[in-house]
């Protein structure tokens, strides 16, 4: 790895090959000594990015700083469902946006979120080309 860069939503991580990959993309992270052996790897989803962090099941731990504040975005989101009931036309659809918003919360994937409460919006609104 090169290094992090932050794009006011979301980590991106430089590799030193030029690659850039979304930092939640990031499955497991190993600790190397200077010649490049390998000291201790984990698994991201049980211990976090700096590996002693919560695990994507919400134990206990560390919050990696990429994960931002939800609270606005769910916000947004409660905003934009009040009033929303069984019968409207878009409950259904409105059903697995919803979902997959909760879905990427419990991951602690907030890009998965974003693109979910985008989702929420578009069928909200009707305006799909946002």
């Amino acid at each position: 790895m090169d290094r992090c860069e932050w794009s006011s939503t979301a980590w991106t991580v430089i590799l030193t090959d030029g690659q850039r990959l979304p930092l939640v993309a990031v499955r497991g992270v190993a600790k190397t000594d200077l010649p490049g052996r390998i000291l201790a790897a984990w698994e991201t989803s049980r211990h976090g990015y700096d590996g002693e962090g919560r695990d994507r099941d919400g134990k206990e731990g560390c919050v990696p700083p990429s994960v931002a504040d939800w609270r606005e975005l769910w916000r947004d989101v409660a905003a934009l469902t009040a009033g929303i009931t069984a019968d409207d036309v878009r409950a259904a659809g409105l059903l697995d946006a919803l979902q997959a918003c909760d879905e990427a919360f419990r991951l602690g994937d907030y890009a998965a979120f974003q693109a979910g409460a985008l989702r929420v919006r578009q069928i909200v609104t009707g305006r799909m080309e946002e």
